[in-house]
């Protein structure tokens, strides 16, 4: 995503490999992902999403629920970030190569895992704060298929965990449609975690960020992982950030 042109690309590839707890090794013509020492390696030959990049991790992980685990969807999802990984390496955009700035740029990595889905769908949020800290959230969308989650994930500089409930109703307003999907997404978003004080406006600056299956662009293979700056307050001190908003819009009912 171009955030200045205000173009994007997004394509979901199912790289063959094996990816755990102690290997990742993922290769196919187009995109791998393996690690090599303690750095990871990724590298795209997509003629419009075309990238190299080693990353360091560095700085305390994010352990989704404090223990890495949390019940999703009905079942246990594993899940866990580096939120500020050291990154190398360079991008192609408009067939320009581009070198990254390891000391002005950020990468946040994270790996998730376990046997339930939540198929009818989820909103996410995924950012870094000016005072430090790093949040995730994870929220379903009402299903008659499986109990509501609606979690927060806090780490702090020190490396310290704190795991808060958060306001299911984000109030998206400013919608606008994914071209090839046809599905609505929204602009802006509000995000209240009102046990730690936190509240905050999420905003899109590009309408976009959606990867999909370009052959079979339905629901089922449809994600929006947007790009989006946050503003707001935590316990009653103004804060800015930035991160990804991510969207799954639900399934047809059967």
């Amino acid at each position: 995503m171009d955030i200045t042109t205000k173009t994007y690309y997004g394509e979901t590839f199912l790289t063959p490999g094996q990816i755990s707890n102690t290997t990742l090794a993922a290769y196919d013509k187009s995109v791998t992902i393996y690690t090599t020492g303690a750095d990871i390696v990724a590298t795209s030959l997509v003629p419009d999403c075309m990238f190299n990049l080693t990353y360091k991790l560095q700085g305390p992980n994010l352990y989704q629920g404090a223990a890495g685990n949390y019940i999703w969807a009905g079942g246990p999802a594993f899940a866990f970030d580096n939120p500020e990984s050291y990154v190398t390496g360079n991008i192609t955009v408009g067939g320009k190569v581009i070198n990254v700035v390891p000391e002005k740029s950020v990468a946040w990595i994270d790996w998730q895992w376990g046997n339930t889905y939540a198929a009818d769908g989820w909103t996410g949020f995924i950012f870094l704060l000016s005072n430090g800290v790093k949040i995730i959230t994870m929220t379903t969308k009402p299903s008659p298929k499986y109990l509501p989650v609606s979690i927060s994930t806090l780490v702090f500089p020190d490396g310290h965990h704190e795991v808060h409930a958060l306001d299911t109703d984000f109030h998206p307003w400013d919608p606008w449609v994914d071209p090839y999907t046809n599905i609505t997404y929204y602009n802006n978003y509000l995000v209240n975690i009102p046990s730690r004080g936190i509240f905050l406006h999420s905003h899109l600056p590009v309408e976009g960020g959606q990867t999909t299956v370009r052959s079979d662009p339905t629901r089922l293979n449809s994600v929006a992982d947007s790009y989006s700056t946050f503003e707001g307050v935590f316990d009653g001190v103004p804060v800015t950030g930035f991160g990804i908003t991510e969207r799954k819009e639900n399934l047809p009912q059967s």
